[in-house]
């Protein structure tokens, strides 16, 4: 049995990131250089985001969660704007979110 912190490190937090990767990419024009810098990550992080290569069936299921989302749109601009500070906050307040949704812990659980 994993704990739910492991779940959603493993499979959501990677979702998350490339959700804002996307939106860096595909809203606000960023090369993947520029967009990799911005989340501290690698360019190739960056391209298995934007190609949805990572986070999948987690990337999915987040996307039917509109408090989520709003997260994710606070995040965007938070990175665009450097306040990595704020950025880590908002991780933290949508790990909390998805830790509450059993249905989304209940996808991964064994």
């Amino acid at each position: 049995m994993k704990i739910s912190c492991e779940l959603v490190v493993k499979y959501f937090i990677p979702a998350i990131r490339a959700m804002v990767a996307m939106r860096l990419v595909k809203d606000y024009g960023l090369t993947q250089v520029e967009a990799a810098k911005k989340l501290n990550t690698t360019q190739p992080a960056i391209s298995y985001y934007v190609r949805s290569l990572r986070g999948g069936k987690a990337l999915e299921a987040l996307q039917r969660h509109s408090d989520i989302l709003n997260l994710v749109d606070e995040m965007v601009k938070v990175v665009i704007e450097g306040y990595e500070e704020e950025f880590h906050r908002l991780m933290c307040e949508a790990c909390k979110r998805i830790r509450e949704k059993s249905e989304l812990m209940n996808m991964f659980s064994e």
